[in-house]
């Protein structure tokens, strides 16, 4: 992604010249690297325990998504209203 914005910028990229998530992912793709290249630290997630804990805060939000979903699934032949489900969506 870096190289096709460069091409289409026509001029290396800067830091603060480049989208928020291109950046963002272009340095932990460039941590993870460093991580596995030492002897010490190949395999470590230096992140482990915050993805642990969002995970785990966003446990009752998912489970009351997929119950939705799941009725969703289950009622789908008999919903006739698609446009009226939307709108409580919205």
């Amino acid at each position: 992604m870096l190289v096709e914005e460069e091409r289409a910028q026509g001029a290396p990229v800067r830091w603060f010249e480049t989208s928020w998530l291109l950046a963002e992912c272009y340095t932990y793709r460039r941590m993870r690297e460093a991580f596995e290249l030492s002897d010490t630290l190949r395999g470590e997630d230096f992140f482990q325990q915050q993805k642990r804990d969002s995970l785990a805060g966003a446990a009752a939000t998912c489970l009351d998504l997929m119950t939705e979903l799941d009725k969703i699934v289950r009622d789908g032949d008999r919903i006739t209203d698609r446009d009226e489900d939307r709108e409580k969506i919205k």
